[in-house]
């Protein structure tokens, strides 16, 4: 059974483990014993942060801690991704906002679109992106993102693309 824990550092970003409790360790050889998987969410959604994790978790196993860090804004999200240098970045399109102006774009969804393609050619990090707009896809994709789902999709096919992603980048 897993336990998560939220710790909320302000309003604008939450930082969250969910750790894979397994009876046959203690708890000193558990937090040796595993790797660190990091994500990145740009999501305003805890609990679709959460749902994801939870997903992840379950894929990478009983040898992984999968920390998680979210923000809702896109100034931030570059910024996290290359301090944290997470496995995989999930991105909810609709829910990215800014604040500051360091991204010239004329709509945020162009600023985001901007922000993926930094993560995907400055830091090589596989990106994937959710959305309940249409019409973006062909710039998303553009960007350099793994895999585009638009709202509503099916959690298996959703499980199925960050097992490819792990695969492929051999996570």
């Amino acid at each position: 059974m897993d336990t998560l824990l939220t710790i909320t550092t302000n309003r604008q970003e939450t930082s969250t483990t969910s750790v894979a409790l397994d009876p046959q360790y203690s708890l000193c050889s558990r937090s040796t014993d595993k790797k660190d998987f990091t994500i990145l969410f740009g999501d305003s959604e805890q609990v679709v942060s959460e749902v994801v994790t939870d997903i992840v978790s379950e894929i990478v196993g009983p040898y992984n801690v999968v920390n998680s860090v979210t923000t809702k804004t896109g100034d931030r999200l570059f910024e996290l991704a290359e301090s944290t240098q997470p496995k995989i970045v999930f991105i909810f399109l609709n829910n990215i906002l800014f604040y500051t102006d360091k991204y010239q774009f004329n709509h945020r969804i162009e600023g985001v679109i901007q922000v993926i393609a930094e993560i995907r050619t400055k830091l090589g990090i596989p990106v994937i992106v959710y959305s309940g707009f249409e019409g973006y896809e062909p710039a998303v994709r553009a960007a350099g993102v793994e895999f585009y789902f638009k709202a509503p999709f099916g959690l298996e096919e959703f499980r199925a693309a960050i097992r490819a992603t792990i695969d492929k980048y051999q996570l």
